[in-house]
This record gives C-alpha cells, structure tokens and sequence, in this order.
C-alpha cells in the first residue's frame, strides 16, 4: 500500500511533469496519519470540475511567474492580453461555451478566481466583464439585451459596471448621476452635475471599455423614480473615442492591480435610446409612462444589485484560497529553515518546532481551512438563490445579502491578517517580489473594500441577524442558519465536556451566538431613539455579535463536512483536529465572555489543551497544505511544492533580467536595475 509521501508524489506529478521531492518533503509527508488519497478525493470534491480543468489549462499556458512589476501600461496590455487568450482557450477546448457562460456567468467567475496567482488582474478582468458587466445585462434586461451578452460573453464588446461615484459608493440611493426621459425624442440624457458625481475607480473603463452598465437617477417630468441600470455606448466601436458628451479619465496609479484600467467618466448632456434601460423590473411606456414591479424604490434597487452578492462571494472565495496558499508555503518553508541550536539535541531547531510558530501560523491555517469549507455551503446557498430568480419573490434575497455580506467581511479580513503574518514568517525574503507576497498584499488589501466596505456589509447583516429574533417573536420563518436561535436568551451553564469535544464546543459557540443576538436586540428594543442607539451599539455589540454567528455557521459547517471521513476514523480524527483548534482559537480569544461557563482554571486548561493540538497538527499540516489546488506554479519561490526554498530562490534571483540604466534627477544620479 501506498505512504502518503508516494501518494502525494503522484499527485503532484501530475501538476509537475519533472517532481523531484526533497528530504524535507519525504520527512513531513511521512509523518502524516491521515489518508492521502481520501483526503485528497473529499477535497477535490468540494469544487466543480470546471474550476480544475480551468487551473491546469492555464497551468499549461503560462510560464513560471517571475513576479517582477512592469510599468503600468505593459500590465495592463499583459492582462487584457492573457485574460482574452484564456477565455478563448477555455471555448476552444470546449471547457465552457459562450451560451453557458451566459447561463450561468457566476460558474465562470468563480472558477476563473482559481488562476488568481496566476495573477490577480487577470482573474479580476473575468470580475469585471463576466461577473459585473454581462451578469448585470443578463440579470436586469430583457430580450432588446440579448444580442449584448454574447457579444460580452464571446469579447466581441468590452464592457465595465458604472456604479461607484466619487462622493457615494454604499450609499447607492445617493447617486448623483441623472438620466432624464426626452418623451419628444424618446431619449434620455445623462448628466453629470458635480464634480463628485463622475463614475470612478471603474475597472475597464480607462482603455478597454467601449459600452457601459451605467447605474443613474432616473428622471421623469420632473419626478425621481430612483436608481436605474442602463446599457450604453461610451465609445465609437471603430476609433475607441468618447463620444460626444463623454469624457473619460485614468484613475493614475495604485498601490497595486496595475493591470486594471480604473477610470472616471462623466455625462455633459449625453443622449441615448430609450432601448438602453434595463428594463427586467422597469419600464416606460409609449406615451411615457413609467411602471414598476416593484413599487418600493428600496425594494427595487436591491433587486436590481443583487448579482453584487455572487461578486462577493467569489471574492470571499479568491481570498480564502489566497489565504490558505500563503499560509501553506510559509509553513512548508519553516519546516525546512534551522535556526538557533537546542541545548538539549545540540542540533539546529526547524522554526515550524517552535511552539509560539503553532500558534501563530498554525491556528491561521486551521481557521482558513475551516472556511474553505464553509465556503462551500455558502455557494450553495447561493445557486439554491438563483433557482428562485431574481425578484422580490425570492424569499433567499435577504439571507443571500446577510451570508454573503459576512463572509466577505470576515474572510477578507481574516485573509489580509494572515498575508501580513506569512511575510513577516518569511523573514527578508517575504521582501523579496519572487514569494508573490508584494503582489499579493495589496489585492487582499483592496478586497476589504470593494464590492462592499467591510464595516457597511456587517453593519448591514447585523441588521439582518436581528431581523430574524424580530420574525421569532412574530411567528415568522427565520432564515437559513438560524435553527439555532429561539425567543429566550439561553441560561449560562458550567461546561462540562472534554476541550476536545467539538460538538461541545459547537455547544459554546451557539451560547455565544444566541446570547449577543438577544442582548443586541434588547438594547436596541429599549432605546428611546433607535437610531443614535444603532450607532452606538456597533462597537461593542453589532459587530461582535455578527462575528459570532458567523464563527458558529463556520464550525456548524465544518462539523457536517466531517461526515464524509466515516470510513477512515484516523483521517477523521485529523480533519476534527482542525475544526476543533479553530474553534478553540476561538473561545481563548473571547475568554471574557465565557466567564459563566468555564471557570479560570478551564480556561488555563483549554489554552494548554489547544497548545498541544497545535503539537499533533505540527506533524499534519505540511501535508495538509498538498490537498489544496494550487500548482507549482502558482507557488512563490520558497513556497514551492518540492520543499527546496534557498535553491528555487536562488534560481529566480540568477534568472533575473537585470539592466543597469541612470536616471537623472537634476545633479543625483541613481543607478536602477529594471
């Protein structure tokens, strides 16, 4: 029978023809308890085969990735350059086809956000024109609009999502943009009456884009009607000019995504057909008329950016993986580095032996774990959404918000913790560009605020969460997930389960969970002005209380996932291990609220006990880091799959292209290596 150093060896063969496995790797592999091959089957079911047969197409396309910066324009020309020639490769081998691209663009866009090491542009440009601009056309028009998603789905237009300003991004009622009705010429004008009003930081917009999903205030005779989605032509097809009464800018530089063209945009007078609203949920009659479905503009516009749900989603996802990557190659290189000898062995310590390395790295990877799994049925909850349609008949839209919203909070935050962490797990060489981190770092960065500013998106799923102890005291059904809570606020009880126990600490958690949501909401229940009481309560109550039903679905999550490891009780046991230091990170974190259940001399015990887990996972978590799907490629330089860091660095650094130039700053010379 197989080890599972053989096992993992023809694995990851497959991804690399010429795999050459260092003693390093033989030592940790070895020393796993867990099933290889199991694992690796449960793992790979998790994702639909199309997010694989994407990753090793582009796998075979690209070359190793040498992280080096180029200027602005050569990035954004590779991007667009790679993000063509792989979505044509991906019809060409029939992987994925145009018509069900269209069908079903939240496939694409979250396979797609597998190549993300590959590079981040790219797997954002498929954000952008799959996943904000064709699924806003698909989702929010009508038959006038269907000649427009295949020519978006084939390439044939480029097209960006106009609904960020420069003075309002959450606060989407706010919109300044105006799109007056013409009922003389059937028009609508678009105007941009401030400076705040322009568009801005829209992706492909800058150099690419020559159409637009342009989100405005519609206007008719004088009355407001809300926020609208529109399809217009922002460029002449032939030339790439503005047309008449566009005018488009460049955002400039970032701290990082260089390869996206963010770009401004403003209206002077700009008309356009009356075929270019998107019309699904409302329309204008001949004679000028407007209606509705929905009669309540809130209603309405939520409706109409619902697809921003399945945008989160895929980030939530992208930055999670991002997560688990960095944390697994920092891991793989400090079970090779030596540093300081031990008085006892005489022999030179591996920095993934050191205790206080467990519980910085280890327990980052056993949480990421643990929401990569949860992702899984989050994505869930999302395609049963998309069953019911879009509409104010779909009783998921408000849960879709409330999980999508959380998770992307809590995911990207956590994600951008970790990434700092792992640099600085590197040492010097996290510095260098070759690890992937400096790219890295600062897309993690920016996912905490796009698509949704972290704190708005919990303020608004704290909002939610109470929703449903509201719909408890009223005999109303309460969203997915919430089985757990009921009208009375649970009683503290001493904890009387072993620390190993995960279903006890299942039990933990949902105390938690269950007790701040009361709390919150009879707080905010008693206040005379509800309002200054929602603001004040965010601190110390909303957020906390948000963060802690997320932490119970993650392990409730976890706890199921385990099932499918019946059959081999050792790999089970292994699995288990990490739902249960996550969960214990967990409580030790939030010590002060656990007061009424575990004593003090519990809680000494529970950190001594989720030390020594730390001690069983040390001798998994290497392999662990091989059931993930990332390739060799996609690794930085030290984080490579064969575990040989000083020779695969050294090999990117002699590999480096190196031109000495001089550049003149008045009378300073500095010498420069491009």
């Amino acid at each position: 029978m197989l080890c599972n150093r053989e096992k993992a060896i023809k694995r990851i063969s497959l991804l690399k023809k010429h795999f050459k496995p260092s003693e390093d790797f033989n030592r940790e592999l070895d020393g796993c308890t867990f099933d290889f091959e199991l694992a690796s089957k449960v793992m790979r079911g998790l994702r639909p085969e199309v997010y694989y047969q994407i990753i090793s197409l582009v796998d075979s396309m690209m070359k190793q990735n040498s992280f080096q910066e180029k200027s602005r324009a050569a990035m954004r020309y590779k991007t667009n350059y790679w993000f063509k020639k792989i979505l044509t490769k991906i019809y060409e081998k029939e992987i994925l086809t145009p018509e069900k691209v269209i069908e079903d663009p939240d496939l694409l866009n979250r396979c797609t956000m597998g190549i993300s090491f590959f590079g981040g542009e790219i797997s954002t440009k498929f954000a952008v024109q799959i996943g904000l601009y064709l699924k806003s056309i698909k989702n929010m028009g009508t038959e006038t609009h269907k000649d427009a998603l295949m020519r978006a789905a084939t390439l044939e237009e480029f097209g960006c999502f106009c609904l960020t300003e420069l003075g309002h991004g959450s606060d989407i009622s706010k919109l300044e943009t105006t799109a007056h009705f013409d009922q003389i010429t059937n028009q609508f004008i678009f105007n941009s009456p401030t400076e705040t009003s322009r568009k801005f930081w829209i992706g492909n917009l800058a150099s690419t884009a020559t159409k637009a999903v342009v989100f405005a205030q519609l206007i008719i005779n004088g009355v407001r009607h809300g926020v609208h989605g529109f399809l217009i032509q922002i460029r002449d097809p032939e030339t790439h000019e503005c047309l008449y009464g566009v005018t488009i800018g460049d955002c400039g530089d970032k701290i990082g995504m260089q390869g996206i063209d963010n770009g401004w945009i403003m209206f002077d007078n700009f008309r356009v057909g009356k075929k270019a609203l998107l019309n699904k949920f409302a329309d204008i009659s001949p004679d000028g008329i407007y209606t509705s479905k929905i009669t309540s503009k809130a209603k309405r516009m939520a409706v109409q950016l619902g697809s921003l749900s399945g945008g989160r989603i895929a980030i939530s996802q992208v930055s999670n993986d991002c997560a688990l990557g960095v944390s697994s190659g920092s891991l793989r290189y400090w079970a090779v580095k030596k540093q300081f000898k031990n008085p006892k062995t005489k022999l030179e310590t591996r920095l993934l032996d050191y205790r206080i390395n467990h519980y910085r790295l280890i327990t980052k990877f056993a949480r990421h774990f643990v929401q990569h799994i949860g992702m899984t049925k989050v994505v869930d909850f999302w395609d049963e959404y998309l069953k019911g349609g879009l509409g104010t008949e779909n009783k998921m839209t408000s849960f879709i918000h409330l999980i999508s919203s959380v998770t992307k909070s809590v995911l990207t935050w956590t994600t951008f913790d970790t990434c700092s962490e792992s640099r600085q797990a590197l040492g010097g060489l996290g510095f260098s560009s070759y690890n992937g981190l400096g790219s890295a770092i600062p897309v993690m960065d920016l996912n905490r605020t796009w698509e949704g500013d972290n704190n708005i998106l919990m303020q608004q799923a704290g909002k939610l969460i109470l929703q449903n102890l509201s719909n408890l005291f009223t005999e109303k059904p309460v969203m997915p997930t919430f089985d757990f809570l009921k009208t009375e606020m649970p009683e503290a009880e001493p904890y009387l389960k072993s620390f190993g126990d995960v279903m006890g600490l299942l039990e933990l958690l949902t105390y938690r969970a269950s007790t701040l949501i009361h709390q919150t909401g009879m707080k905010l229940n008693f206040a005379e002005d509800k309002m200054e009481a929602w603001d004040k309560l965010l601190a110390f109550n909303t957020y906390p209380m948000t963060f802690a039903y997320f932490d119970r679905f993650l392990l409730q999550s976890y706890i199921n996932f385990l099932q499918q490891f019946n059959e081999d009780q050792k790999t089970k046991e292994v699995f288990t291990l990490l739902g249960v230091v996550y969960a214990q990170k967990v409580i030790v974190e939030d010590a002060e609220f656990f007061r009424d259940n575990l004593t003090r001399s519990q809680i000494d015990d529970l950190k001594e006990n989720l030390m020594d887990n730390l001690l069983k996972l040390r001798k998994e978590v290497v392999g662990l880091s091989y059931l993930l799907p990332l390739t060799d490629k996609m690794q930085g330089a030290v984080s490579k799959l064969d575990m040989k860091p000083y020779e695969n660095f050294l090999d990117f650094v002699e590999r480096s292209e190196r031109k000495i130039s001089i550049d003149i700053d008045g009378d300073i010379l500095i010498p420069s290596s491009r």
